[in-house]
């Protein structure tokens, strides 16, 4: 089976069922370097852009950013199950239960 490899900055192959530690790894450590850790951890909650709309937009940028990261750096089955995601958390926490019930 060909491996697939990206052009993205944040692994040396995407993700597929297999690879999952290598790629949690990779993909972890590039976030945390692009200060985006936090939206994954979820420690960063979407403040209310009526209480601070500007707040609210910057963790919006975040969070997108985020969940492209993730999205580009997975095969396209795999992308294919995130793609209606809008969360980095989610889509984090969604690409592990899968690749845990593989390992299963």
């Amino acid at each position: 089976m060909e491996t697939r490899t990206t052009s993205s900055a944040a692994v040396s192959e995407v993700l597929n069922v297999n690879n999952y530690l290598v790629w949690k790894v990779q993909v972890g450590t590039y976030l945390i370097a692009q200060d985006l850790w936090d939206i994954v951890e979820a420690t960063d909650e979407c403040p209310r852009q009526e209480d601070d709309e500007a707040a609210s937009k910057a963790w919006t940028r975040k969070n997108a950013m985020a969940l492209h990261v993730i999205q580009i750096s997975c095969e396209p089955r795999l992308c294919f199950v995130i793609r209606l995601i809008g969360s980095a958390k989610i889509a984090w926490d969604t690409v592990e239960e899968i690749c845990s019930i593989k390992k299963k």
